[in-house]
C-alpha cells in the first residue's frame, strides 16, 4: 500500500511542477484557454489518472488477499 501512496504522491508532484517549467508560449496557452480545449483536456487526464489509481488499488487488494490466503496455508 506504501507504493501506491508513493507513485501518487510522485503523480501529484509531477503535475504540479509541469506548471511551473517557465514556458513561454502565450499564443498557444491563449488558444487553448479561450476556446476551452484547456480545461477539457485536464479533465480528461485527471479522469483517467483517478481511473487508473482505482485500477491499482483494487488490484492490491486482490493481491493482498491472495498472499493471506498462500500464508495461511
Amino acid at each position: 500500500m506504501n507504493k501506491i501512496y508513493r507513485i501518487l504522491a510522485f503523480g501529484f508532484c509531477l503535475l504540479f511542477l509541469t506548471n511551473l517549467s517557465g514556458q513561454n508560449e502565450n499564443q498557444y496557452n491563449e488558444l487553448m484557454t479561450h476556446s476551452g480545449k484547456f480545461y477539457n483536456v485536464v479533465g480528461v487526464l485527471v479522469i483517467i489518472f483517478i481511473g487508473l489509481m482505482i485500477y491499482l488499488l483494487i488490484i492490491d487488494r486482490k493481491v493482498k488477499k491472495l498472499e493471506n490466503q498462500i500464508h495461511s496455508k
